[in-house]
């Protein structure tokens, strides 16, 4: 491809720090990249090791933003690299490929599941069936103590905006683009389905109490991603024939 240069690295080099600004997107070649102190709208991500096939540095460069991790050669490694102007001349517009490729990321590290109960294209068809929604400053999706609704069941990415997320025992967090918020009270209400008798969700009543207050700091956009969406890909032994969503 037109524009890749081939860097290299010894082990232990430091790629880039978090902060830094975003000049080149990279392809791992040879050896190892560690991800480290990832933080990205005020939610802070495992550390992530990248083998040979992987990539990195897109986020910065599509996003116009910060670095928002620390990239080191954890061995001696080889990078094919492409610089932001070329990576936007050469990809276009990559802005809703990176959205779906972090919603997945989350999906997959929040721990709503078990580990080894969902299958890749279960997580996939969960992203695909995210509904980008709109909310005003000052609406709030649950408060701290007081019944939630199944209709504001759901694990939200920020897309933009601010949210703030706070408890009683004084913790308190400001989130705001590439964070996610919800997913405390999604899980009750979905261990609850479990082990009830009910078919479905929307037959249940749980007496499920929200263990945080969230609201709306401004006018904000965000990805929603229902309890009985999951519920319908959960309930789906084998992937679809053809694509998302599912019937």
């Amino acid at each position: 491809m037109a524009g890749l240069t081939t860097v290299n690295y010894n082990k232990g080099d430091s790629i880039f720090q978090k902060g830094d600004e975003g000049i080149a997107f990279y392809v791992v070649r040879r050896g190892n990249v560690g991800l480290t102190g990832i933080e990205v709208g005020g939610t802070t991500y495992a550390d992530t090791m990248l083998t040979p096939g992987d990539y990195f540095g897109e986020r910065a460069i599509v996003k116009k933003e910060p670095r928002v991790a620390d990239a080191t050669a954890v061995t001696d490694v080889t990078l094919l690299s492409l610089t932001s102007d070329d990576f936007v001349k050469i990809m276009g517009d990559f802005s809703d490929l990176i959205i779906k490729s972090a919603d997945l990321t989350i999906m997959k590290n929040c721990n709503l599941f078990e580990e080894g109960t969902v299958e890749p294209w279960q997580f996939e068809a969960m992203v695909s069936l995210i509904e980008e929604v709109e909310f005003e400053e000052g609406h709030y999706f649950s408060k701290e103590g007081l019944k939630v609704g199944l209709p504001d069941t759901a694990i939200y990415f920020v897309r933009d905006g601010a949210i703030t997320v706070s408890n009683t025992m004084g913790q308190m967090a400001e989130l705001t683009s590439g964070a996610y918020f919800g997913e405390s009270t999604l899980k009750m209400f979905w261990e609850a389905m479990q082990e009830s008798s009910s078919s479905s969700v929307e037959n249940m009543e749980p007496q499920i109490l929200a263990p945080s207050t969230a609201y709306c700091m401004k006018d904000c956009k965000l990805g929603a991603l229902s309890l009985s969406a999951i519920e319908a890909i959960m309930n789906n032994k084998f992937p679809p024939k053809e694509g998302y969503p599912l019937s």
